[in-house]
């Protein structure tokens, strides 16, 4: 069941808003921001990772989407607000 959680929120988070996958939405912030797909990357495991334990597969999905901005933000990128 674990494994079907996890599936679910990486699928929402690859798949669900083409925000997270394109680069034209992410602005850097930082002189030191890493590649921004080396970024990407990182952050869809290190998501993957924390939403692990979560019960639920809405509570799954929000905790990967929200452990994979806060790690990109780490990282030297942030999302650009919809105008």
């Amino acid at each position: 069941m674990k494994c079907v959680i996890v599936i679910g929120a990486l699928a929402l988070i690859a798949c669900g808003s083409p925000s997270p996958r394109s680069p034209g939405q992410w602005r850097r912030v930082d002189a030191g921001a890493q590649p921004f797909d080396q970024s990407r990357a990182a952050c869809k495991a290190y998501a993957l990772k924390k939403s692990e334990g979560v019960t639920g597969q809405g509570l799954a999905a929000k905790a990967a989407a929200g452990a994979f901005a806060e790690c990109m933000r780490e990282r030297g990128w942030a999302l650009v607000d919809a105008e």
